[in-house]
Order: C-alpha cells, then sequence, then structure tokens
C-alpha cells in the first residue's frame, strides 16, 4: 500500500504563480537542470509544495547591514 500525497502537486502554472514567476521560466529552467525539484508522471509534470518551500529557502539572501560590508565580500 502506498502512502498518500498531503498535499496536492501542483501543475507548471500554479507552481509559477506561487514563485512569481512565468511558466515559461520554469520550462526553461527544467531543460537546464535548473529550479525546483519536479516530479514527471507519464508526460505531466508536478510539483510538490514542499520542494517550492525548498527551492525558495535555498535562495534566501542574508541582508548586509552597510555598504562596506557589500565592498569587502567583492
Amino acid at each position: 500500500m502506498t502512502t498518500p500525497i498531503s498535499n496536492p502537486l501542483l501543475t507548471t502554472q500554479e507552481a509559477a504563480r506561487r514563485l512569481g514567476l512565468a511558466a515559461g521560466t520554469l520550462c526553461n529552467w527544467r531543460i537546464r537542470g535548473q529550479g525546483p525539484t519536479y516530479v514527471r508522471l507519464g508526460k505531466a509534470i508536478r510539483y510538490d509544495e514542499s520542494d517550492l518551500d525548498r527551492f525558495i529557502a535555498q535562495g534566501r539572501v542574508a541582508k548586509l547591514s552597510s555598504p562596506q560590508q557589500k565592498k569587502e565580500q567583492s
């Protein structure tokens, strides 16, 4: 017996809307091996919300407190 998925899987359009991107951006990222993890079900592409959350968290950038710190890190 399989375990049901707790969150419904999102279509490319739904995932793009959640990320604030164009659906074409997600398609391009898939071709390049970038972007969030996705699930292929036959010809259908779906995204799990937890994978989108993880992708967002990985892209989080800490705010630098001063312009001087920005110069030092360059």
